[in-house]
């Protein structure tokens, strides 16, 4: 494959700076939408972070964001049972949950403090340490961890924000500072709204091969078609489905802070990546429809131009396991999006076909 011309890179390279500067979502500037009040709450994420989608529970109220889809660098917020203690003891119930190994320290008693318009809330932080993949020594090592929670009373529930991060508290190197004050925007931002009182399944609108229309363009900027035994883990501005146990895909705008093109952006995403799983191994990069002969595959991302797109392909181990990336980007006159399809190895081809109509169908 010949690698992007010159024209096109200054092309996305432009656009991707025009797309810092729109939100259209109306989220504070660095955050995005996770939840949009339908559930009874708007929560906002970083810019760019990726939509958990492993352990989601819809009747557990399981909702966040992390950096990557494998970050170690992750943000939640989870309903869960009214404690019967009283803060204090429900945290200290909570932190000797922990194994001896991890020294889970307190740095922060529970105290209160306010999050969002809640009526109530607290606020801990602790200290722990956790294995982590080193690449100076090739080894997992102990590594030290942050956590800032939140305990929130609203309405006669109860909920639990949590933000965890690499490094201390003090760390000015570490991850858990360099993101803090965006998690305190996001924090300050949330709002609890009077639900959609929708607690059925979504009446989705179907096209005429049976694929459902599951994302809502005004919010995310594209729609997005899929088949009905795929499950839509979320659909507030990005879009996060479950393919099978071991296949999903996301769809979701670029975020072009520090990015001059495609290919800047996939270069940092596989040097977040590095940082904690191992055999990264880039099979394909740079696939584009420029210079491509007759025959072979097209590159295609919905109705985005065909000079306007590019692929790469990868695959890396996370905790014993092989996975496999197939990922485009493209761009219309407005916005840069990104379309990550991500398995099991053993899955991988079996969903491709299935993955390129989800691709063909998709408008901007």
């Amino acid at each position: 494959m010949k690698k992007l011309s010159a024209l096109f890179l200054l092309l996305i390279t432009v656009l991707l700076f025009a797309t810092s500067c729109s939100q259209g979502d109306g989220a504070p500037e660095g955050l995005e939408v996770i939840i949009d009040g339908d559930d009874g709450f708007v929560l906002y994420g970083p810019e760019g972070w990726t939509n958990i989608t492993a352990g989601y529970s819809k009747d557990k109220r399981v909702y966040g964001s992390k950096l990557s889809n494998t970050s170690k660098t992750s943000m939640t917020f989870i309903e869960a049972e009214m404690p019967t203690l009283d803060y204090n003891e429900y945290y200290n119930a909570e932190l000797a949950k922990f194994p001896v190994a991890y020294a889970a320290t307190t740095v922060r008693a529970p105290e209160k403090a306010s999050f969002g318009n809640a009526s109530e809330a607290y606020r801990v932080i602790y200290s722990f340490k956790h294995e982590a993949y080193s690449y100076e020594s090739g080894e997992d090592e102990l590594t030290d961890f942050t956590t800032l929670q939140f305990y929130i009373k609203n309405g006669g529930r109860f909920y639990i924000f949590t933000y965890t991060a690499k490094g201390s508290a003090d760390d000015e190197m570490g991850d858990y500072l360099k993101y803090l004050d965006l998690i305190y925007k996001a924090v300050e931002s949330f709002e609890f709204t009077s639900p959609s009182g929708n607690s059925g399944a979504p009446d989705y609108e179907e096209d005429s091969d049976g694929y459902l229309l599951v994302s809502d363009k005004v919010l995310s900027g594209f729609e997005c078609y899929i088949p009905k035994d795929f499950s839509v883990i979320n659909s507030s501005g990005s879009l996060d489905v479950s393919v099978s146990e071991g296949a999903a895909f996301s769809l979701s705008k670029i975020s072009s802070a520090g990015a001059k093109g495609f290919v800047d952006y996939f270069d940092t995403r596989i040097s977040e990546l590095s940082e904690t799983v191992t055999d990264i191994n880039v099979i394909a990069r740079e696939l584009t429809n420029v210079g491509v002969s007759s025959g072979t595959k097209k590159i295609v991302l919905g109705d985005l131009g065909e000079s306007a797109v590019m692929a790469f392909e990868y695959t890396y181990r996370f905790e014993g396991k092989d996975y496999h990336v197939y990922q485009v980007m493209g761009m219309n006159s407005v916005n840069a999006f990104v379309f990550t399809y991500t398995s099991l190895e053993g899955e991988y081809a079996s969903h491709l076909n299935a993955i390129d109509t989800v691709l063909s169908k998709i408008k901007f």
